[in-house]
């Protein structure tokens, strides 16, 4: 995850990210190279994670377009739709 975020976040070369770890009291030393295939694999498995969380945004969107505020807040207390889906619905306001 490290590796992932440092790539991610400073845009460093992924053939120049490494970490190792050294051990107390022993002469073992680990070093954990990264690669564009470690990076896209590690990618895929954290949107697999985190897709469920996140849903379909396209299905949400076009719920918005079907239904008012006022039917979401029915359908949502009578636990019809998801709490996300229902905050979907809901027009934002800029302040």
């Amino acid at each position: 995850m490290r590796l992932f975020l440092l790539h991610e976040r400073t845009g460093m070369p992924l053939e120049q990210i490494s970490l190792v770890d050294l051990f107390i009291n022993t002469d073992s030393i680990y070093q954990f190279t990264y690669s564009e295939n470690k990076h896209l694999a590690f990618k895929e498995r954290l949107e697999q994670t985190l897709d469920p969380f996140i849903g379909d945004n396209n299905q949400k969107k076009h719920l918005a377009d079907k239904i008012t505020p006022q039917e979401a807040h029915e359908k949502w207390l009578a636990r019809e739709i998801s709490t996300t889906e229902y905050l979907a619905v809901i027009p934002e306001v800029e302040l």
